[in-house]
Formats: structure tokens, sequence, C-alpha cells
């Protein structure tokens, strides 16, 4: 069975056709246009010449006191992330200063908390390394894992009872 084409299909594929052939004649038959074109090879006079005409300009750009500091600045150690808003880099300071708590032996003790997993009703929370649950017992002995949120964690003393709240380090 042979079906009739439509009148909208003849016209594409006359246009098709039209466009074809016309990209045939140009590829084969069409001339090239050498005054559009850039000059294959310059001479060494001027190759001189536009070399010395560029070092000049650019011995001319000096930059001024303030571009120059502020290069300076980019390029040296930063203090503090200034893509962090005041009030999330206050927080975070704030958590790693409370994360820094002090065991009966005197050494100091620190948490990071980075990496938060939750798959169906499970979290889990990376904390030096490790993943935990809710409940588990840290690495570190008589604390354990409060609670977990996607932006912190709270771990508590199992003896003392303080609680210490860990922003997530990214």
């Amino acid at each position: 069975m042979t079906k009739k084409m439509e009148k909208r299909e003849v016209i594409i594929l006359g246009i098709m056709a039209v466009v074809v052939v016309y990209g045939a004649f140009t590829l084969i038959l069409g001339k090239s246009d050498k005054k559009t074109g850039l000059k294959a090879a310059l001479s060494s006079s001027e190759l001189q010449a536009m070399t010395g005409d560029l070092a000049l300009t650019m011995s001319k750009d000096i930059l001024s006191p303030a571009e120059a500091y502020a290069i300076v600045r980019a390029e040296g150690e930063w203090l503090r992330d200034p893509f962090f808003e005041r009030k999330s880099y206050r927080e975070l300071v704030q958590s790693k200063a409370s994360a820094k708590a002090i065991a009966g032996t005197g050494k100091k003790i620190t948490f990071n908390y980075t990496g938060y997993i939750e798959y169906g009703e499970r979290k889990m929370a990376i904390i030096n390394g490790l993943e935990y649950a809710v409940g588990e017992g840290l690495e570190t002995k008589g604390y354990f894992l409060r609670s977990i949120t996607p932006r912190k964690v709270v771990i508590e003393n199992a003896d003392s009872k303080a609680k210490i709240e860990v922003s997530i380090d990214e």
C-alpha cells in the first residue's frame, strides 16, 4: 500500500531539495573571495613595527596604587572567607569554638562535622571521618550523637550531660 503524500510534505521536501542543490553548488563551484581573508604572512618590517607598538602600549599601562593593592590582597592569604555572610561566618566561628570541649584529662577534643547522609527515614552524620547515626557513641569515649540536621549536629557528653553543637564544615 502506498500512501499519498500530503501537500505540506511535498512543500517541505521541495524546500529541502532546493537547499541541498544550493549547498552543493556553493561547495563545488563557489569562488573564494581573497579580499576578505587575512594576509597569510606579514613582512618582517611590519612585524617589527607591530611588536614595537605593542611593547610601547604595554609599558604605558601602569597599575594605579588601588589596583596594585587589590592584586596583593587577592593573592595573599585570607583571614576569613569573603563569600560568607557575616551571620553565617559568626555562627561558624562560634560552633568551632564550642566544639572544642575540654575532657577530664585536660586535652582538647574537637569534632568536625563534614557530611550529612539521608536515605529513607535514616539520617547519618560524618564526624571526624566516620559515619554515625543518632544515639551512637562516638569514637571519642564518653560522647554520643544526640541529633542530626543537615546544618548541624548535637553531641552530648554522657557523664556531664554537656551538649555541643557543631555546624557542618563544607
